[in-house]
């Protein structure tokens, strides 16, 4: 999933959408045992909203598409060589 191309926008309508159609198990908070079973639901359900708006709104890349080339010590040059470019624009 390529998510600096997702549509926010839209992700956040659907998942607000399908998180206010969850019901919430408040009933356990009243009752005596065990309501791991009600609790396992209700995260499955939010997990289950939360993976079908990213399906719809955040487009999904090919692995050949992403950099197999890049790593930690290209990310600490990459910062070295920007550092000094923010330091001369903050001078000006």
């Amino acid at each position: 999933m390529c998510w600096d191309k997702a549509d926010f926008i839209h992700y956040d309508s659907l998942t607000g959408e399908a998180l206010q159609r969850i019901e919430i198990p408040k009933h356990i908070l009243f009752q005596s045992g065990n309501g791991k079973a009600h609790i396992e639901l209700y995260y499955n359900n939010i997990v289950q909203a939360l993976c079908s708006a990213g399906n719809i709104t955040v487009p999904r890349i090919p692995h050949s598409a992403l950099k197999p080339f890049w790593n930690a010590q290209l990310d600490e040059l990459k910062s070295q060589s920007i550092e000094p470019l923010n330091d001369a624009r903050l001078r000006i």
